[in-house]
């Protein structure tokens, strides 16, 4: 394991952060937060430098940060949750040697 310029072999808090992928999440949360904000106002008062509109826009940057950075993931395990049924009854009608439809009690058609 290499040596960082402390003499330790733990790895430096910006690998870390560049590992966790915390620092991508603040570079979209970033870029987001900025778009935002140049047409925001606060949904109360309806103030350009309002605290509650600034705030709004930081969460909702957060939101389309981290649909940005983990979405994928999310749609690929809800697609895998609900399309397993699926692939299971393939797989099997794919491993059958049989000679047809009707050769034993089971069925190669999908619903």
């Amino acid at each position: 394991m290499p040596v960082n310029d402390a003499g330790s072999t733990r790895p430096t808090f910006m690998k870390r952060l560049i590992a966790s992928g915390a620092l991508r999440f603040a570079g979209w949360w970033s870029i987001f937060a900025g778009a935002l904000a140049l047409n925001s106002v606060c949904p109360i008062c309806g103030g350009a430098s309002c605290p509650v509109g600034i705030g709004t826009t930081g969460v909702i940057a957060a939101v389309l940060a981290g649909t940005k950075q983990w979405g994928g993931a999310i749609i690929r395990y809800v697609r895998g949750f609900f399309g397993s049924s699926k692939a299971a009854g393939e797989q099997s009608a794919a491993a059958c040697a049989c000679q047809g439809p009707g050769h034993h009690e089971h069925n190669h058609h999908s619903h």
